[in-house]
């Protein structure tokens, strides 16, 4: 069991098969799985479930992963999304990144595929997510820090 016990991961696929290798691999990696079948649930699955992580298949019924990323991203800038495609959607990459994903997958893949891609992604937004030490309470703390730095006398 790894130290991811308490991370969430929301995986968004309308294929049974895919939704439930997905689950079975990072459950047994300790991650918490939460499972949607379309766009349309995965938003309302997100909004309950807060995610630290979300994989999602980029064609699907009723709402497709691209038009899902933007959803999420209109509101949410920080969850980190993989998308999943097959070779032949590959193409389709360069869309969903610049809407917003920040890793993807390309089927068939293996646990071992999945498992690094997604350790890779959380591990990656870890490392970038400031501390409070890094950041001010707020800009008027900011202001007067700045305002107070003294200044060498010419």
């Amino acid at each position: 069991m790894s130290t991811s016990t308490k991370q969430k991961i929301l995986i968004v696929d309308d294929e049974p098969d895919i939704l439930e290798l997905i689950e079975y691999n990072l459950k047994k990696e300790g991650y918490q799985v939460y499972t949607a079948r379309n766009g349309q649930e995965a938003v309302s699955e997100a909004k309950k479930v807060l995610p630290d992580l979300i994989v999602l298949d980029i064609m699907m019924p009723k709402m497709d992963g691209i038009t899902f990323v933007l959803r999420v991203r209109a509101t949410d800038k920080k969850t980190p999304l993989i998308m999943v495609t097959t070779e032949g959607e590959k193409s389709r990459i360069l869309g969903a990144i610049k809407a917003g994903i920040n890793n993807y997958i390309i089927k068939p893949f293996t646990p071992e595929i999945l498992l690094d891609k997604v350790h890779q992604t959380l591990l990656k937004v870890a490392v970038m997510k400031p501390t409070d030490n890094d950041m001010p309470k707020n800009a008027a703390h900011e202001q007067l820090t700045h305002s107070n730095s003294t200044r060498p006398s010419a």
